[in-house]
């Protein structure tokens, strides 16, 4: 049975009263996993750690593709661009799904523009799409922290409103990754989405500090971080020979990996132990944890090293994350984290996503969607006092529609974050006093309006009805109480 985690029962619906309600877990059984743009796999290397089971990968770079093939043999991989799985007419679902979207336009290094900026801002674009076609219970998504810049607001804006508008729940964090086990001092911006009716994820706690408190560890030195990995007899990654040497008195072996490493190498104050050179292309592997039989293409390993989330990090969030949906199923099971475990490599019973063999509570059956939830945590923030917007009623206002003043909307709620880490939705262009009519793309829009509390109603052209929802207005801004769809 799972140690009880008291801050995570409270935001988990499922009833957990005694052991003997728990679902027996099926031998072999893992929660399965896809990985867009999947770059050489750190991730999916991360989340198969976690105890997933790898289905899926998607990327465009041939090298990055070669690596993947040759460390996850059995995954399906689709190299190409992620319109090839939006457009295709095979969904494949799965349980949690991971977004790695090109990240160079809004990464604070960018002082120029780029021939690829507006294929990499279309591929941010196209996450909620992908989303919205896999329609996973959970998705995670990582990005530069530069995204929530304030010259970048406009794009984060959208980024967060796409998930909400297929009725996905976010919250968004910005993480320094040495609290996570990496030896890397990179701030990376992670969302985590769930879909409609499956409880909302929170982050889970720092595991290493400066400081370490009881069951943390100290952060991962480089000096660390290189004695984990052995490189492999004759790794053609492993040359120091070849490596240029560098002017180096003094080593610190307690030192961190800078933020960025790029294709020309990183910094020559960082380099070997020995001071006399920098770090090999397998080095650069083991420095952001990747294991040390982890198999790359002949050409760009630096570059792809550099450009992957790294593994203990993403094990870190994914152990969190697997541990979570085990709870909210009530499944009474552990498995061991090792990828080289037996539950690790174990073949999956089904080819189905394992969560549709389990049956799940009645708590979590929603035949109601639930308002989007949307929630900011500051860097700074313990993360104990979420604020929630939006979803705290379960029912349309009431009152009487004759004495009702009925006003239009002139196009789709749009949501904005707000300085106070809440988020509301605005409403363009409505007036509570007067009636009239409209009829967009997305069909025509009835308000009917009590005490504060705006009931829109969403029908076709043919007035079948297919939406309800119900909104606190303060000024012209909302926030949605309830969402029925008919």
């Amino acid at each position: 049975m799972l140690d009880d985690d008291d801050d995570n029962d409270e935001q988990i619906h499922a009833t957990q009263a005694s052991s003997h309600n728990w679902i027996p877990a099926q031998p072999g059984q893992r929660y399965t996993f896809r990985d867009m743009f999947c770059g050489a796999g750190g991730t999916s290397c991360g989340a198969q750690q976690a105890g997933f089971r790898v289905l899926l990968g998607c990327d465009a770079d041939n090298s990055a593709c070669t690596t993947y093939r040759l460390n996850y043999p059995e995954a399906r991989l689709i190299q190409g661009n992620v319109a090839d799985v939006i457009t295709s007419p095979v969904s494949r679902r799965v349980d949690v799904l991971h977004l790695s979207p090109p990240c160079q336009f809004f990464s604070p290094a960018h002082t120029r523009e780029g021939q690829n900026d507006e294929a990499n801002t279309a591929a941010l674009f196209a996450c909620s799409d992908l989303v919205n076609k896999i329609r996973p219970r959970i998705f995670t998504l990582e990005q530069t922290f530069g995204i929530t810049f304030a010259d970048h607001e406009s794009y984060m804006n959208s980024l967060v409103r796409g998930f909400t508008m297929y009725g996905y729940s976010v919250r968004w964090s910005v993480i320094q990754l040495l609290t996570w086990g990496t030896s890397t001092q990179r701030k990376r911006l992670i969302i985590i989405g769930s879909c409609p009716g499956e409880p909302l994820p929170t982050f889970p706690a720092p595991t290493h500090a400066e400081r370490p408190a009881r069951g943390q560890k100290p952060y991962m030195t480089v000096f660390q971080a290189l004695s984990r990995g052995r490189p492999l007899p004759g790794d053609i990654h492993h040359q120091p020979g070849r490596m240029r040497r560098v002017n180096r008195a003094s080593w610190n072996a307690h030192q961190f990996l800078p933020r960025t490493i790029t294709t020309s190498g990183v910094d020559a104050k960082f380099c070997h132990p020995s001071g006399t050179r920098g770090f090999t292309p397998r080095e650069i592997a083991n420095l952001q944890g990747f294991p040390p039989r982890y198999k790359f293409s002949p050409t760009q390993v630096q570059k792809q090293a550099g450009n992957a989330f790294p593994p203990p990090a993403v094990k870190t969030l994914y152990d969190h994350l697997r541990k979570w949906l085990l709870k909210v199923d009530r499944v009474q099971q552990s498995l061991p984290a090792s990828a080289h475990s037996t539950a690790a490599t174990a073949i999956s019973t089904s080819s189905e996503p394992g969560f549709r063999l389990r049956t799940r509570s009645s708590a979590n059956t929603v035949t109601t969607r639930r308002l989007p939830t949307i929630l900011i945590i500051d860097e700074e923030d313990s993360g104990n006092e979420d604020l929630m917007a939006g979803c705290n009623s379960g029912s349309n206002s009431s009152g009487d529609d004759d004495d009702d003043d009925i006003v239009m909307l002139d196009s789709e709620p749009v949501f904005t974050p707000s300085g106070s880490r809440e988020s509301t939705a605005t409403l363009p262009e409505f007036d509570l006093e007067s009636g009239g009519e409209s009829v967009t793309q997305h069909g025509a829009y009835e308000q009917n309006v009590t005490e504060g509390v705006v009931e829109l109603v969403k029908a076709t052209e043919s007035d079948e009805v297919v939406e309800i929802s119900s909104w606190r207005v303060v000024g012209r801004h909302a926030t949605r109480l309830s969402w029925n769809l008919h």
